[in-house]
């Protein structure tokens, strides 16, 4: 089967199939290579900290885990960290929890 063919067969550009091909070719491997980028703000054992920390009070706000861990990262990079680990939504105490008079009214 010529690129073209598989191109139109799996609705690529054949430009798209002979490279893929080549770097298959060059690399032994369909893997992709790690790209350039920012290194990390955190290793891995202090991702586990930050995991232990945050499962240990989950009503415990983003912020003040923040300072609790004094890891020198950002809120946003705690929000991803967590992200990455599987805890997708973060159980914030936001106001005060209702008693169980103010409940029964």
């Amino acid at each position: 089967m010529s690129h073209a063919e598989i191109g139109r067969e799996l609705g690529i550009p054949c430009r798209t199939v002979s490279s893929f091909l080549q770097c298959l070719q060059e690399r032994e491997n369909k893997e992709n290579i790690p790209r350039p980028g920012h290194p990390r703000k955190t290793s891995q054992s202090s991702d586990r900290y930050l995991v232990r920390v945050a499962e240990a009070d989950p009503h415990q706000p983003l912020r003040e885990l923040c300072n609790m861990t004094n890891l020198g990262i950002s809120i946003q990079t705690i929000r991803r960290q967590l992200h990455e680990s599987g805890i997708r939504k973060w159980r914030a105490k936001k106001c005060a929890l209702l008693t169980t008079e103010q409940a029964t009214q």
